[in-house]
């Protein structure tokens, strides 16, 4: 059965919106009763606009995925590389909503600039707090405006030093770092600790 609610992609580089290949997939998978926001930062979106014609429940839009608001969304998938979730981006799932996105640290040496290496990321609203887990590695061009050196930084050593499989959430709340924190930086932290129970 297909989904008959909102389904919002947030594209946020130059080149995530592209052709419109992944929005065309997720429009399929919502039918004609839901509705996807195809987000990209480049405003030369023709061709995007041009082979989602077929699709009328695609709405194709120039901005930056991380700050244009949106209607709640059962679903955002970020297709450019983050070093962290967006607060618009958690703010704006519905309960039960899911967000997919990049978190990503930049390849050095590569032979083109902007293109990064990490794990999708998939978070989940869990009562007033968020599942998290990682559901694969992935290698990407990065997320215009949603990249922080300093918590590339982290990320990068969060890494390194393994263990990535035991996160289990993503915290908000102010706390302290301590040893169930895999990644702790200003505004979230992805914890090893299970959501707290809705």
């Amino acid at each position: 059965m297909r989904s008959t609610s909102a389904l919002v992609t947030a594209f946020c580089t130059s080149a995530a919106a592209g052709v419109g290949y992944y929005t065309a997939i997720l429009a399929e998978v919502v039918g004609p009763l839901g509705h996807i926001t195809a987000i990209d930062i480049d405003a030369d979106l023709a061709r995007a606009r041009t082979h989602l014609a077929p699709w009328p429940q695609v709405e194709v839009v120039t901005g930056d995925g991380g700050q244009l608001d949106t209607t709640p969304c059962d679903a955002i998938f970020v297709n450019a590389g983050a070093t962290h979730p967006r607060p618009l981006w958690l703010e704006r799932l519905r309960p039960r909503g899911r967000l997919l996105v990049p978190l990503t640290v930049n390849i050095d040496g590569a032979p083109f600039a902007g293109v990064g290496w990490g794990g999708m990321l998939k978070i989940a609203t869990s009562g007033d707090a968020f599942a998290a887990q990682w559901v694969s590695p992935v290698g990407i061009f990065h997320c215009a405006d949603a990249r922080d050196p300093g918590v590339e930084r982290r990320l990068r050593e969060a890494f390194e030093r393994g263990g990535w499989e035991a996160v289990r959430s993503l915290r908000v709340m102010s706390h302290a770092a301590g040893e169930t924190c895999w990644l702790h930086a200003p505004g979230f932290c992805l914890s090893t600790l299970p959501p707290p129970a809705a």
